[in-house]
Order: structure tokens, then sequence, then C-alpha cells
């Protein structure tokens, strides 16, 4: 039987950016969330790209409630629910993406060359 892992929640540390970081740690470490193309949060419900978007605080409250994927513990109330939504939220580019890379390379820059019957000798013609 393997444990879940938990957060200790403290409405104390709530500011502390080290709480946020901790919290956001944790769902990274469970390996089931991430973020699409969107930046939408996503948690992975099912093998092997079956994901769920977590666009509201109530969609990740559910999900901590049920204890998918973290045990909350400490001050759990309505003001924890609210705070880890924000943590989550501010930091969920520390997420990791889902596909890898999505921008194609970038194209190589146009060089600007002007109409060769333009310029004579290093003067502008088209005046």
């Amino acid at each position: 039987m393997t444990m879940k892992p938990s957060f200790e929640f403290l409405l104390k540390d709530a500011p502390n950016p080290a709480t946020a970081r901790a919290f956001v740690q944790a769902l990274v470490d469970t390996g089931k969330f991430a973020r699409n193309e969107k930046s939408t949060i996503c948690f992975k419900v099912g093998e092997p790209d079956d994901y769920i978007y977590l666009v509201r605080k109530q969609d990740l409250t559910a999900v901590l409630e049920d204890e998918l994927a973290v045990k909350i513990t400490g001050d759990v109330g309505d003001a924890c629910w609210d705070c880890l939504w924000f943590m989550l939220t501010s930091r969920k580019h520390h997420l990791p993406r889902i596909g890898g890379a999505w921008n194609p390379d970038a194209p190589l820059p146009v060089r600007h060359v002007a109409p060769a019957d333009r310029y004579v000798r290093g003067r502008d013609t088209a005046r």
C-alpha cells in the first residue's frame, strides 16, 4: 500500500511564497497535474492522456477533498481552498506541459532587400 503525499496547510503561513512553492511542488511530484497549450490546469484521471480541466476553485476543491492526488491537512476550510486555488493559479507556469514543446521553430528573419533599380551608385532614385 502506497501512502499519498500530504501537504499541511496553515493559514498563518499562507502569505509566505515558500508555502505556495511547496504546495505546487507537492502537486507536481504526484505526476497528475499539468498544463496544456492554453495554460489551463489539467488533472490526469486515466491513462495514457486522459485529463480533466481545473478551471474553477470548485474543481480543485473536489479533487483535493477526495484525496485523489494529495492529502491536505491542517487548517482545512473555505479559506484553505481559496488560498490553495490562488497559490496554484499564480504558479501554474511551474506545472509540466502536456506534450512537450508547443511552438515550432521560429522562422528565420526576413532580410529587407530593396529592388535593384531603386538605388544607383548609393543614391535613392525613387524621389
